[in-house]
């Protein structure tokens, strides 16, 4: 009797890739005797979308991405930024993840009814992630759960400016 082999899996898809990148942009300041050039290192967060392009977005102080998103091509970030894979590791990674666990704990909280401890956590992650959809709707939760409409309704006004939510 012959082994059959096993099925083949199939095809994972591949992670998206995901990195950071710098730029420099020159402006000039001033004028007349004050005008100057000024050069300043930009810090970007690029990740491929699933038509090829990629998604470009500022990093914050914290290190997290935040603002609009730009469409861009490979090509165009590959000829426009430099690949900063250190900022993405020891910076951008740990940033992220902090963030995400932050929510996650406040998610917990939430969920045995430690409601003050819930609002702290959630305003951890804002306070370096201000667009934090998840964040964000966790602290407007929080805030119904404790009957704190006023507050609950700021938030939901907040979630209906971010992009992220729609």
């Amino acid at each position: 009797m012959q082994a059959v082999p096993p099925a083949p899996h199939p095809p994972q898809p591949a992670e998206p890739f995901r990195g950071a990148f710098s730029t420099q942009t020159q402006s000039v300041i001033g004028f007349g005797a004050t005008k100057r050039k000024v050069k300043q290192n930009i810090s970007v967060f690029a990740e491929e979308q699933a038509d090829g392009t990629y998604a470009v977005r500022t990093l914050n102080k914290h290190f997290i991405p935040s603002g609009k998103v730009r469409v861009i091509t490979k090509d165009q970030l590959l000829a426009e930024y430099l690949p900063e894979p250190d900022l993405y590791m020891n910076k951008v990674v740990p940033m992220m993840r902090r963030v995400r666990e932050n929510v996650d704990v406040g998610d917990a909280h939430r969920a045995e009814g430690e409601l003050i401890s819930a609002e702290f956590e959630y305003k951890n992650a804002l306070r370096v992630d201000e667009e934090h959809i998840r964040a964000t709707f966790g602290l407007g939760l929080t805030y119904l759960d404790r009957g704190e409409l006023a507050n609950a309704k700021l938030v939901c006004r907040r979630i209906i400016t971010l992009e992220a939510a729609f």
